[in-house]
């Protein structure tokens, strides 16, 4: 059988700054701001998606891009029974998961492991806000008009579940054409309203293809098998049902509607030298979606503000150079799965110091998200990211569960807004996070925010004496009108280092008065 890769393409359609026009009209109450990726939702709420498999040790990690996907096979032949469920004991549960009422106690369950290639992709939602939400995710599996039915891509999803997920095909598995590609589609709406802090239970779980896949279908689906995951949330308001609440600020789940949801943002473009990539970044939409297969690419790209950019890539695809966006207009660049090296292949489109040696430089007001990416350091006096001279509502930087390899290089420096969250810092210099001034050119911005939440920080022998977790600078800068939230957070260091501490004040410049730390930590300061 042909070799194949399935690749989560929700990063690929990130629905970042997407017009909130679709089909039958306007989406109620939705604004530019209030997408993020692979999530709509209206504003006041913070929900997020996650794509998890098992880690092999008991819990979870974030999806991995490009995975080789082959027909199953059974490791024991004699007792070949596809869709097998394995033994309870086999399945991994989140540690702190609490069955919502309703739920039949199979709500993580994995199929057996005689059935070898099956694919983990485990799809939840989470309410990180203080409102209730309505949720549902939206699911397209593709279905090339080769193959003859629809059943060759499979799944383990938790369907339809009495009190907690009514699941419904669109129109008996039709298939739906989305960006020259066709799909058929399955939701899941979640019928309780989703409390703050908590999470559903997962949609999808796993994906595999048939034992009995031949080779002419395989060749049908190309060179990835997609899977296009977004999801939706609206407040709980005066609505009594989730289906009633979603349709009024969404719209129904219709194939005109589930084609404009997918598409908004971007067409994706499959890259594979220099070359292509810089031809796909050149391209005159508003949005375009990269998706990189394995190798090395030297980037050194200037990205005009304005446009939302999604590169998404596998643990082997590499980015060395800069990546600078110098427009003050709002835009989104979004990373997913790639490796950056921070070297001296960096070529300086900024003219400046404090951006100069930065392997992704943002300046103005637009938005930079890196999700499982891995930063390697080793250019002198390099930082990871920064946003500088921020107008209007200013930047904001967004990384989760990313690894900083710093080797005495700058991870994060800010004048604006920064949310860190499950990420390692290894050896960063002096800090994780670095908060300059609030630009007085952020004149629509009240207060900056730094969310810092469950990262590490360890600080070894390539590292400097001591470490912070967020330093404010306020000895040339000074710091003003800041709020910052933290909780989880650990250093790790040797017993002989009595200096580092989690929160930092350089007292220089800095007014205290328009400060505010809701930490786990007392924050220290010095002159």
């Amino acid at each position: 059988m042909n070799i194949k890769k399935t690749l989560a393409v929700v990063a690929s359609y990130a629905l970042v700054g997407a017009v909130a026009v679709g089909i039958g009209g306007t989406f109620a109450g939705l604004k530019q701001e209030d997408y993020a990726a692979n999530m709509m939702t209206t504003p006041g709420l913070d929900v997020v998606m996650h794509e998890t498999q098992r880690d092999g040790k008991g819990g979870f990690e974030p999806f991995t891009n490009f995975q080789e996907m082959l027909p199953t096979t059974f490791a024991d032949p004699e007792n070949k029974v596809e869709y097998a469920w394995a033994e309870e004991d086999e399945w991994t549960i989140p540690e702190d998961y609490v069955a919502p009422d309703g739920a039949d106690g199979f709500e993580w369950r994995v199929f057996d492991s005689n059935m070898q290639n099956v694919i983990d992709k485990f799809v939840t939602v989470e309410n990180k806000g203080k409102s209730d939400a309505y949720v549902r995710t939206i699911i397209a599996y593709e279905y090339p008009e080769d193959v003859p039915s629809a059943e060759y891509l499979r799944k383990n999803d938790n369907g339809s579940r009495t009190g907690v997920i009514d699941s419904q095909k669109l129109d008996n598995q039709k298939r739906v054409e989305i960006n020259g590609q066709t799909y058929w589609i399955q939701s899941y709406t979640y019928l309780e309203p989703l409390g703050a802090g908590e999470t559903t239970i997962p949609s999808l779980k796993q994906v595999f293809l048939k034992s009995d896949t031949t080779n002419e279908i395989c060749n049908a689906f190309g060179d990835t098998i997609d899977v296009l995951v977004l999801s939706q949330a609206t407040q709980v308001g005066e609505y009594t049902d989730a289906a009633t609440a979603l349709n009024a600020d969404f719209g129904e789940i219709t194939a005109e509607n589930v084609k404009v949801w997918f598409e908004k943002n971007a067409v994706p473009v499959n890259v594979d030298s220099d070359e292509e990539l810089a031809e796909a970044l050149a391209t005159e939409d508003d949005a375009v979606t990269i998706v990189l297969e394995e190798g090395t690419y030297t980037t050194n790209l200037k990205i005009l503000g304005g446009k939302d950019v999604t590169i998404v890539g596998s643990k082997d695809t590499i980015l060395k150079g800069q990546i600078a966006s110098l427009s003050s207009d709002a835009g989104t660049l979004y990373l997913n799965g790639v490796t950056v090296d921070v070297d001296d292949t960096i070529v300086d489109f900024t003219g400046i110091s404090q951006t100069g040696k930065s392997a992704i430089a943002v300046w103005g007001n637009q938005n930079v998200i890196c999700e499982n990416v891995t930063f390697n350091m080793s250019l002198a006096d390099s930082t990871a990211i920064t946003s500088w001279w921020a107008t209007g509502t200013g930047t904001t930087i967004e990384v989760r569960n990313c690894t900083f390899n710093c080797n005495g290089q700058r991870p994060i420096r800010s004048d604006v807004n920064v949310t860190v969250e499950n990420c390692t810092f290894n050896d960063p210099y002096r800090y994780a996070v670095q908060m300059t001034a609030k630009s007085s050119t952020a004149d629509e911005l009240d207060n900056a925010v730094v969310n810092f939440n469950n990262n590490t920080i360890i600080n070894g022998e390539n590292g400097k004496d001591f470490v912070y977790g967020v330093q404010l600078e306020g000895t040339d800068y000074g710091c003003s009108n800041l709020i910052i939230n933290g909780s989880g957070n650990t250093i790790v260091t040797d017993a002989a280092d009595t200096e580092s501490t989690m929160y930092f004040c350089e007292c220089g410049k800095v007014d205290h008065g328009t400060i505010v730390f809701n930490t786990e930590f007392e924050p220290e300061h010095a002159n």
